[in-house]
């Protein structure tokens, strides 16, 4: 894997706005006056009420803010129905299957779980824990058809089971190949916790600027993973190979508005 390759076009709804966002995001600071982290922060919130989305009033000055109004606007992560986002909640193993899946477009319009041309229905999952009418069956589904997840020796999946940062470095590198590959040593001060067959993944998604360290230096690799974490490296993702500008997502959400 080599540093600075596009990612390819991926499936599914998302898949034209990842196409749209490189044009956008060239155009946003041109529109919001600059392209300083501050002044996207101040811009999303107003952009966001104007769109009609959640307040999300526990996300207001937090450090993933931006991150958390880009990915509730493209409904790649919701927000509770008391309007808050909780940032700090861990995020189980289904949970955050559900966001992965629904950033990469992997299921179609109808909610049943795709991959090779097949529906969620004809799935039979190694996990006797995720049931076909469990509410994640299809985003677990689409995971194991791509290749993300694979059987246990215990036939379970634990999907209430809070996700951790090795998880998920681990599941994005699966989901895409073609991450760039960071060759030397990550500066993480836990690098020898990162088991040895792990460490591809901790690589490519340090390299790719998804997954950064803790200010001690540690990666963290058993830390459960909150949902402003979440927030953040899916936004990361949505915009490789370029660094993001929030207010692009609004713009693109105007755009699919006035298309239909």
């Amino acid at each position: 894997m080599k540093r600075g390759k596009r990612l390819v076009r991926r499936p599914g709804g998302l898949g034209r706005l990842g196409m749209l966002l490189g044009c956008l995001i060239l155009m946003m600071p041109l529109a919001f006056g600059g392209a300083s982290p501050a002044g996207r922060a101040a811009a999303a919130p107003r952009a966001g009420a104007a769109a009609g989305g959640p307040l999300l009033p526990d996300v207001g000055g937090h450090w993933s803010e931006p991150d958390v109004r880009a990915v509730v606007a493209l409904e790649v992560i919701s927000g509770f129905p008391d309007g808050t986002f909780r940032p700090e909640d861990e995020v189980t193993r289904e949970q955050f299957l559900k966001m992965m899946v629904s950033s990469l477009g992997w299921l179609p319009s109808g909610g049943s779980a795709s991959g090779g041309g097949a529906s969620g229905a004809d799935t039979v999952l190694p996990f006797a824990d995720v049931p076909p009418n469990r509410w994640s069956f299809p985003y677990v589904a689409a995971a194991v058809r791509r290749g993300v997840i694979n059987p246990s020796p215990q036939g379970l999946f634990h999907p209430e089971r809070p996700v951790t940062r090795l998880e998920v470095a681990e599941w994005l590198t699966r989901a895409d190949p073609r991450l760039p590959d960071l060759q030397a040593v990550p500066e993480f001060s836990d690098w020898r916790a990162v088991p040895e067959a792990s460490r591809e993944a901790v690589r490519a998604v340090a390299a790719a600027g998804l997954m950064r360290g803790y200010p001690d230096g540690r990666f963290g690799p058993d830390d459960a993973l909150p949902r402003s974490q979440a927030a953040a490296l899916l936004w990361r993702y949505l915009c490789l190979p370029r660094p993001c500008e929030v207010g692009a997502v609004y713009a693109i959400k105007s755009y699919e508005q006035r298309d239909r």
